[in-house]
């Protein structure tokens, strides 16, 4: 908003002819510009990127391929979840695989596989739940679409 030049109260920028409180003519200064707010304030800022949401299905088809590795919850920004989720498969399946190794006398390759397809399918189902779940969220707290 302009100011006029002898009272200092201020005016419309089409009070050009004469000030409408003290009747100064011509009370705003000849080289007055308005402020072009686009240019101060950046509406939508530059500096941080617009977000953009992962997928429920996505996460759900991650959950059945890498389950066991955690891929699920790297992708829906869930990192600490995704850590414990390869430790406890370590755990798991290594500690199963001693078991029959040790106590079953059975061939390692057989040991390692038989716990890992166990864990593999509680992941299938899992995802086959996740797809379910209503509206479930990311580590950010938004939903996933």
């Amino acid at each position: 908003m302009p100011y006029c030049k002898n009272c200092n109260q201020i005016i419309s920028k089409f009070d050009t002819d004469i000030c409408p409180y003290c009747g100064t003519p011509h009370p705003i200064e000849s080289g007055y510009k308005t402020m072009d707010m686009t240019k101060r304030y950046d509406q939508f800022g530059n500096q941080s990127p617009l977000y953009r949401s992962r997928s429920q299905k996505t996460a759900a088809i991650l959950a059945m391929a890498t389950g066991p590795f955690g891929g699920h919850f790297f992708y829906v920004r869930k990192p600490v979840a995704g850590i414990i989720a390869i430790l406890a498969t370590l755990l798991i399946v290594g500690g199963v695989a001693c078991a029959l190794i040790f106590g079953a006398s059975l061939n390692p390759a057989l040991a390692i596989l038989i716990p890992l397809a166990g864990v593999w399918l509680c992941h299938i189902v899992y995802g086959i739940l996740f797809l379910k779940t209503n509206s479930p969220k990311d580590g950010n707290g938004e939903f996933l679409r």
